[in-house]
């Protein structure tokens, strides 16, 4: 995590250096960005930037929670619109508001795509630090399906979350497997008749 003196700084300055990292990720990989490159866009010094972040993976971990705290953010507040729609409902249309946020935010999706590249190891340190908020979220959905009856009562909370972001991230990355990670919005109905297909097997089981 950035240091306090990072987070002590006047907000236009932390988000010019969010910005300058953005750039920097959105346009490379992790092993091809640079520190210099983000200095260098952000215009602060080299010492600088060490007393910020303990290395290039510490930002890069940083803005990546950043995003999805951002993109749970738009999708609660789509979802909020639907509060008549019954829970099955509700998740299906979260990941049609998910390929919205993409396309209302390139440059954010741009560094979520390349992140989908990155080798398994710095995917799975983003996914730990990031998955309070993921699984916090999907908590939200479930309850409320509790509070209406549409979740059977005996379903363990904190389970099911973390299945539903795991069912999650193993959809899309399956998608661009198949689609090409270089135009993720492309083929979009046959990803979403994957979640179709997951979402039956999540409400109805796999019992005959």
């Amino acid at each position: 995590m950035p240091s306090s003196t990072f987070f002590n700084l006047e907000e236009e300055k932390q988000q010019r250096i969010t910005a300058a990292a953005l750039e920097e990720f959105a346009a490379n990989s992790f092993a091809e960005a640079s520190v210099a490159g983000i200095i260098e866009k952000a215009a602060i010094p080299r010492g600088s930037f060490y007393q910020y972040f303990a290395d290039l993976e510490d930002l890069y971990i940083y803005l990546l929670k950043e995003i999805t705290a951002r993109k749970i953010n738009f999708i609660k507040t789509r979802l909020s619109k639907m509060e008549d729609a019954d829970t099955f409902t509700l998740l299906r249309q979260l990941y049609k508001i998910a390929v919205e946020f993409v396309e209302h935010n390139p440059r954010l999706a741009a560094v979520g795509n390349n992140f989908l590249k990155e080798d398994r190891e710095l995917q799975h340190k983003v996914y730990q630090a990031g998955d309070r908020q993921a699984v916090d979220f999907y908590k939200m959905i479930i309850n409320r399906g509790l509070e209406r009856e549409e979740i059977d009562s005996q379903v363990e909370v904190e389970l099911l979350a973390g299945m539903l972001k795991n069912i999650n991230i193993y959809l899309m990355e399956q998608y661009l497997t198949a689609n090409g990670r270089e135009k993720p919005l492309e083929n979009m109905e046959s990803y979403l008749a994957k979640v179709d297909q997951a979402l039956y097997i999540i409400e109805k089981g796999i019992k005959k």
